[in-house]
């Protein structure tokens, strides 16, 4: 009887104990889950090799490479260069995404310092049966060949991280583990510094005859003895690019390149309200004399001549609006506006004031000569007469007009305000790298260079600071 009982004891002892480790290791295999990978991929840096010159572009490829067929929806990815190397002007400038596999990148940031590149790359839009998988390319980067020495460009696996789709799992589950990291070499010797003497001839026109790829602005990179064109699909609707000097418009995703603008909103031209007109003086009508200048102009603008610019004058108890008023550039600096109106049916000559904007600017009140900065008092110290010949000639370039208002609730029409709005229209513009000529026009190039870039947004942030323009 004893003995039974002890067996017993023993049998409960031991279904007691075996029912705590599967507790055990189901809480493990839960807490598995919760960080667990669904596949694995590789990070690639190609070509393997690299011998190139000083001056010379040398373009590395970005790949990640996944197993077990999965699918790749974002890329997180740090990119570290050795001695040598520079990227000249911004990342976004120097980072070709493809596109076939992403859409959008969301952050493109260089660290001088570190000699480290950080790239975020979504495919927002793309359905999960049309993501790429196995060696997928994320983009070429293109350095600049600066100094005698050789190095490495690596994607640091421990850094980088890559999302995709799961078919087992749908939302959940959705990382890919990065396991191992293949870097690239390279050796850069004096040579001439001129990165074309290794093709043959000379630069190659654009090639604008195949409808469904622009090829454009061919570039000699290290390493080859081709011209690589830059190869622009007509992938997004609405979207512009320039090929041999003309304009091309793309009317739908994956449709023909044409030199019909229509769908493409045509030589596009903001909305401005009715001129009102600046006949010669009737009287005593006053006239202002002015320069104005805009804020971060890119050193190669060669697009914010046409700028439509309106006014507003107070004084004398009298307040009028001006619209689409003339400038043009200054003989001895083009990035200065000279003007001179008019005022049809204003005559205050004493404490007058008045104030600028463009179709991308905030509202800058001006009360003085030569002004640095806001002039936030009622009224103004400007004096006029009434002939061009007499009044004085006032110098604004010293506060100059600040950009970003660009949108509103309501569209391309603008509230006064640098905003989210604002914000939300700069990024979805300036992805699309779209390029005018010289004289033309887009809402968001608020830098005047004819291309909307990164640097747009930079310039944007800048005037952040001025959440709203001068109202009095």
């Amino acid at each position: 009887m004893k003995n039974s009982k002890n067996k017993s004891l023993i049998l409960v002892l031991v279904l007691l104990a075996a029912l705590a480790g599967a507790l055990v290791l189901v809480n493990s295999n839960q807490e598995t889950r919760r960080g667990a990978y669904f596949s694995d991929t590789n990070v690639r840096v190609l070509p393997d090799t690299v011998s190139a010159t000083l001056g010379q572009e040398i373009p590395f490829e970005l790949r990640v490479e996944t197993a077990n067929g999965a699918k790749v929806s974002t890329v997180d990815a740090k990119v570290c260069y050795g001695n040598g190397l520079a990227i000249e002007g911004t990342a976004t400038d120097k980072i070709d995404l493809n596109k076939e596999a992403f859409t959008q990148v969301i952050e493109a940031r260089v660290d001088q310092a570190a000699h480290c590149v950080r790239i975020i790359a979504i495919s927002t839009g793309i359905l999960p049966e049309n993501l790429k998988s196995g060696s997928v390319k994320l983009a070429t980067i293109r350095f600049k060949a600066v100094s005698q020495t050789s190095g490495k460009v690596e994607m640091v696996a421990a850094s980088t991280t890559v999302g995709g789709y799961n078919p087992a799992a749908g939302a959940t589950d959705t990382s890919i583990r990065v396991t191992t990291s293949y870097t690239a070499s390279y050796t850069i010797g004096a040579g001439g510094g001129n990165e074309d003497d290794n093709c043959s001839g000379s630069k190659p026109a654009d090639r604008c005859d195949d409808p469904k790829m622009l090829q454009i602005n061919a570039q000699c990179y290290a390493g080859t003895t081709e011209w690589d064109f830059n190869d622009q699909l007509c992938d997004s609707a609405g979207r512009r690019e320039v090929c041999s000097g003309i304009n091309y418009c793309c009317p739908s995703a994956g449709g023909d390149w044409t030199t019909d603008m229509t769908a493409c909103g045509g030589n596009v031209e903001p909305t401005v309200p009715d001129t009102e007109p600046t006949s010669p003086p009737t009287g005593d009508d006053s006239v202002l004399n002015f320069k104005i200048a805009y804020r971060n102009l890119a050193s190669d603008a060669k697009c914010y001549e046409n700028w439509p610019l309106k006014l507003i004058v107070m004084g004398g108890g009298v307040t009028r609006v001006y619209t689409n008023v003339s400038v043009s550039p200054d003989p001895a600096n083009p990035r200065i506006m000279n003007g001179s109106i008019v005022l049809n049916g204003f005559t205050a000559k004493n404490g007058v004031a008045v104030f600028f904007k463009n179709s991308k600017s905030l509202q800058n009140k001006y009360g003085k000569d030569n002004q640095t900065e806001a002039y936030n008092r009622a009224g103004g110290e400007l004096t006029l007469t009434n002939s061009a010949s007499s009044s004085p000639v006032y110098d604004f370039t010293n506060y100059p007009l600040m950009p970003g208002d660009v949108v509103s609730q309501d569209g391309e029409v603008q509230d006064g305000l640098v905003n989210g709005i604002d914000f939300a229209y700069m990024k979805s513009k300036v992805v699309t790298h779209q390029t005018v000529n010289a004289g033309e026009y887009l809402q968001a190039d608020l830098d005047g260079n004819c291309q909307l870039n990164s640097a747009d947004v930079t310039v944007f942030k800048r005037t952040l600071e001025e959440k709203q323009g001068q109202l009095y």
